[in-house]
């Protein structure tokens, strides 16, 4: 029996294995993005990830995309695009959906 050709979609690594194609170029997307605010922002990966609580590692995995990132993970990473793109659309749904939050993010020195 013959085997079918692949289809090539985007060369990524993904570590989980359930994640669509579909998926892995939304998250490949949102994490070039997530990169752009976190560098504009002028901040390494290390220092975002102590601002929430995260490990570099995590970071890393968001912005190459093979790492599903919460829609709550998400709305606080907005935290950073308020201040580099307020007119970025997620900025008043972070606003909005935050609001009630008793969760501050640290201070960054």
């Amino acid at each position: 029996m013959a085997r079918r050709a692949r289809k090539e979609g985007p060369k990524m690594s993904s570590n989980d294995p359930d994640m669509s194609p579909a998926e892995q170029q939304f998250y490949a997307r949102l994490g070039a993005e997530l990169r752009q605010v976190r560098e504009a922002a002028g901040l390494s990966q290390q220092a975002v990830a102590d601002l929430y609580e995260w490990n570099r590692d995590a970071v890393s995995k968001f912005e190459r995309g093979v790492r599903r990132m919460s829609l709550f993970d998400y709305l606080r990473f907005m935290d950073l695009m308020r201040e580099q793109l307020p007119a970025h659309p997620a900025v008043p749904l972070a606003d909005h959906m935050l609001s009630w939050r008793k969760f501050k993010p640290k201070a960054v020195d």
